[in-house]
């Protein structure tokens, strides 16, 4: 590993840990189930961040697989949890979608453990079959966050061009549609982290910074979503009332 290698991913850790601290004050305010679960989206995903990056650091390298094993569960659940969100926010009154979450888990559990049973307990073996199936129940809900908050964007475009709907509602749906975008990117970095990890042995730091600011990324689109700044509505307002299609 380059020196510095792991500095902009222990970063984007750190911010996801008090960005799910204040997803929890809002749910505790609204009362809300989807920000209850992007709080433990984020608490999860910061949390599977600095298991993989602090025995760097701490020169804890004897230990390393133990924490890499850690944050792929706890990484697994946060997954887990962006699919729960999106059930809860665009499908939850579909059977079929609680399915999805069930199957989403079971194929993630059954990667998990046929690396195990082959002697890569790290998971980050391509040619590990267990590999890909944890890796296929990761993005799968970035995926389905994506298709689903395209579709609804689209439909809210729609009624707006009519006098209909809600500016700000619309503009969130881009910002869902480009978060599960953002994560689908972040998913296939890794392959090309792996994949460069297995020729060369090493993280550079370019691939530390492309997975820190893809992770970075996605925080700057929940705080719009969540917490937009009044300049930022006021604009998505201006957009809405000049009929721009930019929103």
């Amino acid at each position: 590993m380059e020196q510095n290698a792991y500095v902009v991913e222990l970063v984007a850790g750190l911010l996801y840990l008090p960005a799910a601290a204040l997803l929890l004050r809002l749910a505790a305010r609204t009362g809300k189930r989807p920000e209850r679960l992007l709080c433990l989206t984020f608490a999860c995903m910061g949390s599977s961040y600095l298991l993989y990056e602090v025995p760097y650091p701490l020169g804890l390298e004897a230990h390393e697989l133990a924490f890499i094993v850690a944050g792929r569960l706890v990484y697994g659940a946060g997954c887990i949890a962006i699919a729960l969100f999106t059930r809860a926010v665009f499908r939850a009154r579909e059977r079929w979608a609680g399915a999805a979450v069930w199957a989403c888990a079971a194929l993630m559990l059954c990667g998990f453990a046929v690396s195990c049973a082959t002697g890569n307990a790290a998971g980050d073996s391509l040619e590990n079959p267990g590999f890909w199936l944890e890796w296929t129940a990761q993005m799968f809900p970035a995926l389905w966050l994506t298709a689903e908050g395209f579709l609804n964007h689209r439909s809210a475009r729609r009624r707006l061009r009519i006098g209909l709907g809600d500016p700000h509602v619309c503009n969130r749906f881009l910002l869902w549609t480009l978060f599960g975008v953002i994560q689908l990117g972040s998913g296939f970095g890794m392959l090309w982290m792996y994949a460069a990890y297995a020729a060369e042995g090493y993280v550079s730091t370019e691939m530390d910074l492309m997975l820190g600011g893809f992770e970075l990324a996605s925080l700057a689109l929940v705080w719009l979503a969540f917490a937009a700044p009044a300049f930022y509505r006021r604009w998505i307002e201006r957009l809405a009332s000049a009929g721009s299609p930019a929103r």
